[in-house]
C-alpha cells in the first residue's frame, strides 16, 4: 500500500534527487521515497546494535554465574536472561534458532573470562639494503 503525500524539500535536495533520477532513468518520487526507505534501515540497524549491546552486557553482568554453573558449555541470553545451554554449541544454535527465529540471542561459550582480549602485533616495516 502507498500514500500520496505533498513533500517541501530544499533546492539543493530536489536538484539531487533529479540529477540521480535522471542516471537512473526513474521519477524523481521514487528516488526520494528509496532514501527515505534507506534511512529507516539505518535506523532498525542501529536498533539490533542496541539489543546486541543489551545482551552482551547481560552476560558480563552474568558472567560469574554461568562460570560457576556452565563452565566451557554454551550459552544462549535473551532479553537479559539465560534462556538455554548445551556442551555443543551448534545443537544450541540450532535449537535456539527454532524457539527464536527472528529474534537475536547472543549464543557464547562461557570462559574464565567474561571478554577475551585479543592482541594484534603491528607490522614492523625494516629498509632493505
Amino acid at each position: 500500500m502507498t500514500q500520496e503525500i505533498t513533500l517541501t524539500i530544499s533546492d539543493k535536495l530536489f536538484q539531487q534527487a533529479r540529477r540521480i533520477a535522471q542516471v537512473q532513468k526513474k521519477p524523481v518520487a521514487e528516488v526520494l521515497a528509496e532514501a527515505i526507505v534507506l534511512d529507516d534501515q539505518e535506523h532498525e540497524q542501529a536498533d539490533v546494535l542496541a539489543v546486541v549491546e543489551q545482551e552482551k552486557s547481560a552476560y558480563r553482568m552474568l558472567h560469574s554465574w554461568l562460570w560457576q554453573n556452565y563452565p566451557g558449555e554454551h550459552v544462549a541470553i535473551y532479553q537479559g536472561q539465560l534462556v538455554d545451554h548445551d556442551p555443543d554449541g551448534l545443537a544450541l544454535s540450532r535449537r535456539i534458532y527454532h524457539r527464536f527465529p527472528t529474534e537475536f540471542v547472543l549464543i557464547r561459550q562461557v570462559e574464565a573470562e567474561a571478554e577475551r582480549i585479543l592482541q594484534f602485533r603491528s607490522p614492523r616495516f625494516a629498509p632493505t639494503s
